[in-house]
């Protein structure tokens, strides 16, 4: 199976201390990309790596075996940056997509969310962490939660999605990408009543996925991991510095 690492910055107009693409942010002495590339490479299901982003930047920081691997030129948006990767992946049948800024990332926490990906049989799935497993495993990291019939959740950095089925959802994603922020456009795509549930908490995992399946014509599962290191992006300085403490920790066990 290929990986492809999201490490572009075209579109970033805030930089994380002084660095516009904070997938070159050093922690530690190495990179942040190099922690995904990294526990990718010690996955048991992963063969080959596409990283997306600035080419010379990234030649000059990393290193790639060029019989598996592969740096590809960014585009200016991150949803046109997932459709290039997919494409140089077109003939496989599933595909790991990955961010850039989760330097926590293990090899386990990968092959536990691409397992159960496989076993779920979904064209596209997307982990989600239980607010109880993320507080007890970082509890100084701050993450948004939403609230479903099943618990209260909070999303990763990854996807495993069939490539096959990217048209059906490009216009989509482009569109929740642009109006991110704007609650009532989303409502005009998602529906009043979708939204009222998924407000009042009383919107269930099936339910969510019912209705993402209608709109997209794919079958999509969210994968419950308990593995809270897929959920943690590094964004703030602060969270540079939590991550410097505990990587260190990590490295004296």
């Amino acid at each position: 199976m290929k990986a492809l690492i999201l490490a572009g910055s075209k579109g970033n107009k805030t930089p994380l201390l002084g660095y516009t693409n904070k997938a070159l942010l050093p922690i530690r002495g190495k990179i942040m990309v190099q922690y995904i590339i990294d526990a990718l490479r010690g996955s048991a299901f992963i063969d080959g790596i596409a990283i997306i982003g600035d080419e010379n930047a990234l030649a000059r920081e990393i290193q790639i075996d060029p019989d598996k691997d592969i740096i590809l030129p960014e585009k200016e948006q991150m949803i046109d940056n997932v459709v290039k990767g997919l494409e140089h992946f077109q003939r496989e049948d599933k595909v790991l997509i990955i961010t850039a800024d989760i330097p926590f990332i293990t090899p386990a926490a990968i092959d536990d969310f691409i397992k159960a990906s496989l076993d779920s049989k979904g064209d596209l799935t997307y982990p989600i962490i239980s607010k109880e497993a993320q507080e007890e495993a970082f509890p100084q990291m701050k993450r948004t939660y939403i609230k479903l019939r099943e618990g209260t959740f909070t999303g990763g950095n990854m996807f495993l999605v069939n490539p096959a089925i990217v048209d059906r959802c490009i216009d989509m994603a482009r569109y929740m990408m642009e109006h991110r922020k704007k609650p009532w456009k989303m409502a005009k795509m998602l529906g009043i009543s979708f939204l009222a549930r998924l407000l009042m908490g009383t919107l269930t995992l099936k339910g969510l996925e019912k209705r993402v399946a209608h709109l997209l014509n794919i079958e999509p599962k969210a994968i419950i991991s308990s593995y809270a290191e897929v959920g943690n992006d590094v964004d703030k300085p602060s969270d540079v510095e939590y991550a410097e403490k505990y990587l260190s920790l990590l490295h004296h066990k």
